[in-house]
């Protein structure tokens, strides 16, 4: 191939021209910098200052910065203009002065400049801020718990507002001891206006407050959390009748005992999907075993998980009208002793002969008709194991009586297994 070019040409085209003047301008440039003026001065920005308190009184005090760490100054150099281009903050170590910090407080103190790299010699330190503010104090660290408030948030009628809570439950306060010590309570506080009938979950905003209940604005601490929320429980209110449950009746009617409870009716509050599927409340049960003259008995509501007892009842005593009743002592015959449910691959014999000082209670008019052949004790031998075994029994009266047996009564049996 035969290459058709001359120098003439080339000097002809536009874009090589351009090309060869800005690599002259270049060249000339750099003479000139070089050559008629080699050193410049350049600023360098937002050069950290550098903090050590190793070895100073601060430290002996243990006192610690805690305004001015952040500060940044400029720094002014010197140097031959290719060498300092390249420099930067981090070639550089700015330096306060501590000596004359002593105690807590704010201090103006000088500073010093130098170069990171001791051996430095492409440039020199030529002017910078001399002083800068700092800040001491004692670091204290304190844990409080948080409060909740939500005054501007109320309840629909027919719901009541309950205690608002705050989430995290405390937070972490650090910062200068001479602020963190006029803290005296904490609240994370919703203040929207809201009419409300479920419950509200939002944001709040954590507030400080002294002993004095004036808030805090202070400037040097800082929290272990950055966002808080409130929760404001709104609760449906409802009265309920108080019912009393009983056990142990072996058949007797319930209804026709005449008692009296401390309150019928108890007011409670909880969220809707609860309260609206109660009817009642129901309290006990009453064991008839220990149901004897002059009785009275205390039971505690009986309340589901997040129910709450407005009135703060507590616990209801019950007193049973024994006016009309009597009591006996008696004695159950072997064979008014009923073995019932017995093991099938057992053999379950009765060793007592009878049951002796029972103890009956009831009307009466059927106490003193009631006779020993009306009484009979029931054993149920469902968990009975193989050898002798003392077992509780269930005593009743046949005839349509409105007695009962007060105490527990036990017969001895003996299990052998079935060959």
């Amino acid at each position: 191939m035969k290459w058709n070019f001359t120098f003439s040409k080339l000097i002809e085209n536009k874009k090589f021209l351009i090309a060869l003047s800005i690599l002259i301008a270049v060249i000339a440039w750099f003479t000139v910098a070089t050559t008629f003026d080699p050193y410049q001065e350049r600023v360098i920005s937002d050069v950290p200052i550098t903090l050590n308190l190793a070895g100073t009184t601060a430290e002996a005090q243990q006192l610690s910065v805690i305004d001015g760490q952040d500060t940044t100054i400029d720094v002014k150099i010197q140097g031959k203009r290719y060498l300092i281009a390249d420099v930067t903050a981090d070639d550089l170590v700015v330096t306060p002065n501590l000596a004359t910090v002593t105690a807590p407080g704010q201090y103006e103190v000088s500073l010093s400049v130098q170069t990171k790299d001791p051996n430095e010699t492409d440039f020199s330190i030529r002017g910078y801020t001399q002083t800068v503010t700092l800040r001491f104090d004692h670091v204290k660290s304190v844990n409080f718990d948080l409060k909740a408030k939500a005054e501007f948030v109320t309840a629909q009628e027919g719901y009541i507002k309950e205690t608002p809570t705050a989430t995290p439950q405390s937070v972490i306060i650090t910062g200068a001891q001479s602020e963190v010590e006029q803290i005296a309570e904490c609240v994370v506080e919703y203040d929207k206006s809201a009419v409300l009938s479920s419950t509200l979950t939002a944001e709040g905003k954590l507030v400080l407050y002294d002993a004095s209940g004036k808030k805090l604005d202070l400037k040097y601490v800082s929290f272990s959390e950055t966002t808080f929320q409130i929760t404001v429980p709104i609760y449906l209110e409802k009265e309920f009748p108080i019912e009393l449950s009983f056990i142990n009746t072996n058949g007797i009617d319930t209804s026709k005992f005449n008692y009296t409870l401390s309150v019928d009716t108890v007011h409670l509050a909880g969220p809707e999907e609860i309260i609206s599927k109660r009817e009642k409340v129901t309290i006990g049960p009453l064991d008839l075993t220990k149901l004897d003259i002059g009785s009275v008995f205390m039971f505690p509501l009986d309340l589901d998980a997040g129910e709450i007892d407005i009135d703060n009842v507590g616990e209801v005593t019950v007193e049973i009208d024994s006016t009309n009743f009597a009591k006996s002592t008696m004695q159950i015959s072997e064979d008014n002793i009923v073995l019932k449910n017995a093991p099938a691959d057992l053999n379950v014999t009765l060793h007592s002969t009878s049951i002796n000082n029972v103890k009956m209670v009831g009307n009466k008019s059927d106490i003193e008709s009631l006779t020993a052949s009306e009484l009979f004790a029931s054993v149920d031998l469902s968990n009975i194991e193989e050898g002798t075994s003392r077992v509780r029994v269930s005593i009743y009266a046949t005839g349509n009586k409105f007695v009962w047996a007060v105490g527990e009564y036990y017969v001895t049996v003996k299990s052998e297994k079935k060959a």
